[in-house]
């Protein structure tokens, strides 16, 4: 009996591996949307090099992993100054993950948050991307997870995005990101109510000269980072700062 359980579950797991697909933008579908449209839970939706504006790009109700062929530097979905780059609303107990692209040109969506990233719930995993020039000086936050236990960036770049509030990553774990150039003109921090581990915080603007902001860190925590050359504090109400330059 046992060795039939064993051949039984060895069976389930090959058929599970099989029915995942690998989804070709432009190659089966020529915008990224369609492909995310078609894919099931745990397809690949792999994209070509290229420059995708895809109005706001919606993960819904599934998870998928979206993978770019050669990285951020080659792919790039645009907001076109007009439109949030992603939102995700993942119902899922696994992760859609997106690694990558470069994010940029996004405008704030009509609850006015979020220029280029949104995660309305779910896990979510963002790796390898660039996410610049967001926000046009407009909007609350840049990339606005779903908390601290579902949200992760992992070796990102955040640069050159302008926003009234928070230019950076908000509710989520960060891991070794970079962060630089982001700038908003009124109350601003670059880390919001996050996690953030080996990251860099340096040359960040904002803070609109009030004693209560920061254009590093506020009300979240951070471990082996750094924290140097911003215009307002560093750090401003911040839950622990451990093991890190400031």
């Amino acid at each position: 009996m046992k060795k039939l359980t064993n051949i039984l579950t060895a069976i389930l797991l090959i058929t599970g591996i099989s029915t995942a697909t690998t989804i070709h933008v432009p190659g089966d579908y020529v915008t990224i949307q369609e492909g995310i449209n078609a894919a099931s839970n745990g397809d690949t939706i792999l994209v070509a090099d290229g420059t995708y504006a895809e109005n706001t790009l919606e993960i819904s109700g599934k998870y998928v992993y979206l993978f770019s062929e050669n990285g951020a530097e080659s792919t790039v979905i645009t907001g076109s100054n007009s439109y949030r780059v992603l939102y995700i609303e993942n119902n899922q107990n696994q992760e859609t993950i997106v690694n990558g692209f470069t994010l940029s040109d996004g405008r704030p969506g009509s609850d006015n948050h979020a220029s280029a990233i949104k995660v309305g719930s779910g896990l979510a995993s963002f790796e390898n991307l660039i996410i610049e020039n967001n926000g046009g000086g407009s909007g609350n936050t840049v990339a606005f997870g779903s908390g601290i236990d579902s949200t992760q960036f992992i070796d990102c770049i955040i640069r050159n995005n302008s926003v009234e509030g928070y230019a950076g990553l908000r509710e989520s774990t960060n891991i070794r990101c970079v962060l630089y150039g982001n700038s908003g003109w009124n109350n601003t921090c670059v880390l919001l109510s996050g996690k953030s581990i080996n990251c860099v915080v340096v040359g960040n603007g904002g803070g609109a000269g009030n004693p209560w902001t920061s254009s590093g860190l506020s009300e979240g925590s951070a471990i082996n980072c750094i924290f140097w050359g911003n215009s307002a504090q560093n750090i401003y109400n911040a839950e622990s700062v451990t093991y890190s330059n400031v």
